[in-house]
């Protein structure tokens, strides 16, 4: 049979959720539940291969109608992204403290709910194949390292004190003792049971020798904190190259993004500090105003529980006071959760994970409650608008419910469209007037630097041959961050070159497209138009954002 835009979407799913079997779960896809995905060298040059051959088939296709083309051009460059990430060598089988198995299968699994009882027993084999799985990814790594491909020493550190935490943890607190099984299955109590003892007797030792492992093995190889940039890698140069195509999708060099970065951190940024820092402290000098903010513990939470229920309060209002700005809403709902606690010590302050689609596990607002004493509250409320409404819940959820498209563009994620979207719906916060007052808004204003420094520190560090120190004082410089908070930042950077670029360059494209409808369009041009074109078509690359605001100018 001859290709149709249909049969390779298809087929490029399949390809997907094999190669990505814990997502697959969550994304409703129950055919691949006792698997953990491709390891070795081989096999994920294997999924590049099927990758790109699908790729090459999909450009060869002959003349589309509007919707094929539309998802054609998006299946193009969500196949080379995925190719991208693959060719860096960097993105699977990492020793690091955001990618590495001790984070990803923890926080994968806990979002795993078996549909039905046979998928139960099948993600009870997942869980049982992980000591085996951490054999294959140990061949792996060491390969790496023996090619240069060596964690910094700091993020060693910070990987063997998860993988402590992990197997100290209280077994009731397990992120895997959290997979979700079927409503009313009279087998569910034998069931967690042997879940329990799988996770007591099988995963754990394998994570206390994997351990051992990294200590033994990439300990006397890490780098130092002076040379965390990939230029000190083989082919390094090269490789941050490719991994700015893939979280960007534009056609932007290092040193552009640098100079944006620098432009908005030490220019435009600055000017916002002082004028609303004057509203909120009488203080119009910007450094003055960030060190208020860093250093006043009056602006931190006492508890957990405060920071929960102001993001849940916080969402509430939003959730009321949006529908007027866009024409088409989330049907599920949007909840608040903590990070569970074996996580929270190494994960980011909040993130958001899509609901099933059955419907039985809502968008979620993961709150990171750990150390609640060291959790700003002026920015509370702009991590609620990004994580959650009108950000992420908007976004991820919609795209979720789409249908008569392509399932892969339900839930193959864009990050510049998905990240900038986010950003973009902070700044919509305040357009709208969700901002409780000055202090909030100048979370705002910080959580918008913290994203245009990482446009700096990235490049600096990846391209420029910044040390660590220098990430750190620049970051420090530039927006009220805690000490603590900026070195996992930039140890984030360093351990995923090229993810941070996709917040700032995505919120800027979009902003940058709404402003050009908005003077083409005139008296013709609505929000609720304009972020229905954004938002409905699912994830996309910037670039075909760009054509769908063309299309939707032209239309109206």
């Amino acid at each position: 049979m001859p290709d149709t835009i249909a049969s390779l979407s298809e087929l490029y799913w399949d390809v997907w959720m094999e190669s990505s079997p814990i997502s697959a779960t969550i994304y409703g896809d129950h055919r691949f539940d006792d698997q953990l995905g491709p390891t070795t060298h081989e096999e994920s040059a294997e999924v590049a291969s099927k990758l790109r051959d699908i790729g090459d088939r999909v450009r060869a296709l002959g003349p589309l109608d509007r919707a094929d083309a539309l998802t054609r051009d998006i299946l193009i460059v969500t196949v080379k992204g995925l190719v991208g990430l693959i060719d860096s060598g960097l993105y699977e089988a990492a020793i690091s403290p955001f990618l590495g198995v001790q984070t990803v299968l923890p926080s994968g699994l806990s979002r795993n709910t078996a549909a039905e009882p046979e998928h139960a027993e099948m993600l009870l084999e997942r869980v049982r194949s992980i000591p085996a799985y951490l054999t294959k990814v140990e061949q792996r790594q060491r390969i790496d390292l023996a090619a240069g491909l060596t964690p910094t020493g700091t993020n060693l550190e910070r990987v063997l004190g998860q993988l402590d935490a992990l197997v100290r943890a209280p077994i009731e607190s397990d992120p895997m003792m959290a997979i979700g099984t079927p409503h009313g299955w009279a087998g569910e109590a034998e069931w967690r049971e042997n879940l329990r003892h799988a996770v007591l007797e099988g995963v754990r030792p394998a994570f206390a020798r994997h351990r051992e492992f990294l200590a033994e093995t990439a300990g006397p190889v890490a780098r130092s904190d002076d040379q965390p940039g990939l230029l000190h890698l083989p082919d390094g140069q090269k490789r941050y190259e490719t991994l700015i195509e893939v979280f960007t999708s534009l056609d932007l060099d290092a040193a552009e993004i640098h100079r944006i970065g620098m432009e908005e951190a030490t220019g435009v940024l600055r000017d916002e500090f002082a004028t609303i820092g004057e509203e909120a402290f009488g203080i119009s000098d910007p450094a003055e105003v960030i060190t208020q903010l860093r250093d006043d513990p009056d602006l931190r939470y006492d508890t957990a529980e405060e920071m929960l229920q102001h993001a849940r309060s916080t969402i509430e209002r939003a959730w009321a006071a949006v529908p007027e700005w866009f024409g088409v809403m989330p049907k599920g709902p949007c909840v608040v959760e903590p990070v569970p606690d074996a996580l929270a010590p190494a994960m980011p302050g909040a993130y958001y994970g899509v609901g099933s689609p059955d419907g039985s596990r809502p968008g979620t607002y993961y709150l990171n409650t750990y150390r609640p004493e060291t959790r700003t509250r002026f920015d509370g409320e702009a991590i609620a608008h990004h994580e959650a409404i009108p950000g992420h819940h908007f976004d991820r959820t919609l795209a979720a419910e789409l249908t008569g498209i392509p399932r892969f563009r339900n839930y193959s994620a864009n990050i510049a469209h998905a990240e900038g979207w986010g950003l973009y719906a902070e700044r919509l916060a305040d357009e709208i007037g969700l901002y409780s007052g000055p202090i909030d808004r100048l979370g705002m204003v910080s959580s918008d630097a913290w994203r245009a420094i990482r446009l700096v520190v990235d490049t600096g560090i990846h391209n420029l041959g910044w040390t660590r120190a220098q990430a750190i004082d620049f970051f420090a410089d530039h927006a009220p961050v805690s000490g603590e908070s900026i070195a996992g930042e930039v140890d984030r950077y360093i351990a995923m070159p090229g993810q941070a670029l996709a917040y700032k360059i995505g919120q800027r494209e979009i902003y940058r497209l709404r402003e050009k409808a908005r003077r083409e369009m005139a008296d013709r041009f609505s929000y609720p138009g304009f972020h229905d074109v954004v938002l409905t078509n699912g994830s996309v690359p910037l670039t075909v954002l760009g054509e769908l605001v063309e299309d939707w100018i032209a239309d109206r």
